[in-house]
């Protein structure tokens, strides 16, 4: 299940968890996957969550984004 959720400055966050250590390897030697991310790169830039103002409190509140 992917969770969508927008920080306050607009940042848009995406939730997920890999299968297992197995498939982020895999991933990383995947052509397509290779693609994929590329496209993403072109509309959209990585983040590290501690850079999101919310994260640095105890609890963090995004607002929803319903996919």
């Amino acid at each position: 299940k992917v969770i969508a959720m927008q920080a306050k400055n607009g940042t848009i966050l995406e939730v997920f968890e890999w299968v297992s250590k197995q498939s982020i390897s895999d991933a990383h030697q995947h052509p397509r996957v290779h693609q994929m991310w590329k496209e993403f790169e072109a509309c959209c830039d990585y983040e590290i969550l501690s850079n999101i103002e919310e994260s640095n409190g105890m609890f963090a509140e995004f607002e929803p984004i319903e996919l």
